[in-house]
């Protein structure tokens, strides 16, 4: 009981610090202003549905060509895209919550202990997303490489290297799902595995952006679209 006790403190005072920790090394940039590299850069953006951060490339850029890891086959209505919005999260989040009052509690457990396997979710776009929720920047091609670069490896893939579907489990007629590495937990949220790509790039996320905030909010580079 003693030790049960002790481990239960312990997590108590990690749950009550988290938010805090999360709000000030969100606001800590990694990395100093990204300077725009002109018209020989690549326009990416963030977009915030207020609790999850996605992250959206052109279909074709720097080489490249995302069709080949997201086939527009794999979505409900196939269309010619331009764009695609990705995102990282727990696969029973994503697949079997649709509101919060659909929560589990084996999914929440899971979560909280980093046992919540993963899911790449892709939604083809016919343009560059707007809005007050978007955060648009051009960043150079070698950029660009190391950021692609640490997506295409998220991806679970066959034996020929092909991506692999989560058949029929699309939100609507222009996304998708697929297996993904990693697990999702309090210290690895989806935001904080798109933040560690984009730092990996050399851009300056937060330090540790678990929230929205150290993605939007803590870097003046990225430019608010209208």
């Amino acid at each position: 009981m003693k030790i049960c006790r002790r481990w239960f403190l312990l997590a108590t005072l990690l749950l009550g610090a988290w938010p805090g920790l999360a709000l000030l090394l969100g606001a800590i940039p990694a990395h100093p202003p990204y300077a725009d590299p002109g018209p020989s850069g690549v326009e990416i953006a963030l977009v915030t549905n207020g609790w999850h951060v996605d992250l959206v490339l052109p279909v074709e850029a720097g080489g490249i060509d995302w069709r080949a890891d997201f086939p527009p086959a794999d979505i409900a209505v196939p269309f010619v895209s331009t764009h695609i919005a990705i995102g990282w999260g727990d696969r029973d989040f994503y697949l079997e919550t649709p509101s919060l009052r659909d929560l589990k509690p084996r999914t929440a457990l899971n979560a909280l202990l980093g046992r919540g396997s993963a899911v790449l979710h892709a939604m083809h776009l016919p343009g560059m997303p707007q809005g007050p929720d978007t955060r648009r920047l051009r960043i150079s091609p070698e950029a660009y490489r190391s950021l692609t670069a640490g997506v295409q490896a998220a991806l679970r893939r066959d034996e020929t290297g092909k991506s692999l579907l989560i058949a029929g489990k699309g939100f609507g007629h222009s996304d998708a799902f697929y297996e993904a590495k990693g697990n999702y937990s309090p210290i690895t949220t989806c935001n904080e595995w798109l933040a560690a790509h984009l730092r990996a790039a050399g851009l300056p996320v937060g330090l540790w952006s678990p929230l929205p905030s150290g993605l939007l909010k803590s870097w003046p580079c990225f430019r608010r679209s209208s």
